[in-house]
């Protein structure tokens, strides 16, 4: 059983994702903002982070930012997953 957590601010696809993993045994938590998917990664401990890219306030790229320049969470294992297309500055960002 793994830990993952959700980021996405439709709650629609975070419930969608949740109920996959946890169908095939993996422990779920769901956040629909970056802010709190922030605070869920420096609180608790996650075998794998799904985060959208595209949210309001804080998308998914300034959460990467964050998380790449935190030495506590830059080790965290990230999944990108979003609807958009991102440019090719966010995916500079990204690598």
């Amino acid at each position: 059983m793994k830990n993952v957590l959700i980021i996405d601010d439709n709650k629609d696809i975070t419930e969608l994702y949740k109920t996959i993993l946890e169908s095939a045994g993996h422990k779920c938590i769901t956040v629909n903002d970056g802010k709190g998917g922030l605070e869920a990664l420096q609180t608790k401990s996650f075998d794998l982070t799904l985060l959208d890219l595209a949210m309001p306030d804080m998308s998914g790229i300034d959460v990467l930012d964050i998380i790449k320049n935190d030495p506590n969470l830059k080790s965290s294992r990230i999944l990108i997953i979003t609807a958009s297309s991102p440019t090719d500055a966010e995916m500079e960002k990204i690598r």
